[in-house]
């Protein structure tokens, strides 16, 4: 029996708060893609193009890419300025 003023609840479902915000992370995650797609610089276009989201568990999203040289254009090089797209893209979500 509960004590006076408290309540017992019983977790059926221990991934049920993950489960519930899903689509908004799976939304937020396609935003981020896009604006990290509009921020890549385009020589041949194969950077902007390779950008994907990989779910990897309710609530749990990554956008990546498998392009070996999308460290040096985010970070730059001693010969190149940093584009910084992935950065720029998470500060714009940051701040929504």
């Amino acid at each position: 029996m509960a004590s006076a003023g408290r309540a017992r609840f019983r977790v059926t479902d221990r991934r049920a708060p993950r489960k519930a915000v899903d689509p908004d992370i799976a939304r937020r995650a396609d935003r981020l893609r896009d604006d990290t797609v509009a921020g890549t610089p385009r020589l041949t276009g194969r950077l902007a193009s390779s950008w994907h989201i990989e779910r990897t568990g309710d609530a749990d999203y990554r956008v990546t890419t498998d392009v070996e040289y999308a460290r040096y254009v985010e970070f730059g090089t001693r010969d190149t300025r940093a584009a910084a797209m992935v950065g720029r893209a998470l500060a714009r979500a940051r701040s929504r």
